[in-house]
C-alpha cells in the first residue's frame, strides 16, 4: 500500500469514528428488549402455526401448502435473528447473543 492510498485509509476510518460515535449517542446501539421479545415471539408463532396446520390438517392440501409457506418465512426470519446474534446486536452481550443465534440456529 501506498502512502497516498494509507492516508486517505486514515481520513476514511477517522470519518467511520466520527460516525460511529454520532450513532452511539443517538442511541443506536440500545438494545430494544421489547423488540427482542416480539421478534422471538413472531417466530414461535409462526412455528406454532405451521405445525398446526400441518398436523391437524392433514387432508387439506392448501392447509398443507399454507404450513410450508410458514416454514419458508421462518427459516427466514430466523436466519435474520441468527444474523443478529452473531453480529451481538440483539441484547449487547455477546454470550447471550450467542446462545440465542445457537438456540434459533437449533445448534443446541
Amino acid at each position: 500500500m501506498n502512502s497516498k492510498d494509507h492516508d486517505r485509509n486514515r481520513e476514511l476510518t477517522k470519518d467511520f469514528q466520527k460516525l460511529h460515535e454520532e450513532l452511539v449517542k443517538e442511541g443506536f446501539f440500545k438494545p430494544s428488549y421489547i423488540h427482542l421479545a416480539y421478534r422471538l415471539s413472531e417466530l414461535l408463532f409462526i412455528a406454532g402455526l405451521s405445525f398446526y396446520l400441518r398436523w391437524n390438517l392433514p387432508s387439506s392440501k392448501l392447509a398443507q401448502v399454507v404450513s410450508y409457506i410458514l416454514l419458508g418465512i421462518l427459516g427466514g426470519r430466523s436466519g435474520w435473528l441468527m444474523h443478529e446474534g452473531g453480529h451481538h446486536s440483539l441484547t449487547g452481550k455477546p454470550a447471550v447473543d450467542r446462545t440465542l443465534e445457537s438456540l434459533v440456529m437449533g445448534k443446541y
